[in-house]
């Protein structure tokens, strides 16, 4: 399960930027986190606040926004959101098309005490 890796790895980030800032406790994290991104929505809630534990994230709220993936097909000229992981054009079958979004993980923004 890597969402624990990664949460333990955003809870140091965090806390490096709340340091940075003269801050002393996290209240909240925003994340946006993409269909293609490899990371489990659900896995991800389950394991912040382990990682949190002891720490200036302690009880700390995490926000999600789930970015979906959409993809631009040359082929057919157009942009759509797919339901699917799988990156091709469910109208003409291309698998060269351009991922416009859906492979975020990012750390958005913070509220600092």
């Amino acid at each position: 399960m890597h969402e624990l890796s990664l949460s333990v790895a955003l809870v140091q980030q965090a806390t490096d930027i709340m340091l940075e800032n003269a801050g002393n406790k996290i209240l909240s994290v925003s994340l946006d986190v993409g269909a293609l991104s490899g990371v489990s929505v659900h896995a991800l809630k389950f394991c912040f606040p382990e990682a949190c534990r002891g720490s200036a994230l302690e009880n700390c709220q995490l926000y999600i926004n789930e970015i979906p993936l959409i993809i631009f097909c040359p082929g057919c000229q157009i942009e759509m959101n797919l339901e699917s992981p799988y990156p091709f054009c469910p109208k003409c079958q291309n698998a060269n098309v351009e991922i416009r979004s859906g492979k975020e993980f990012n750390l958005v923004s913070m509220e600092v005490e």
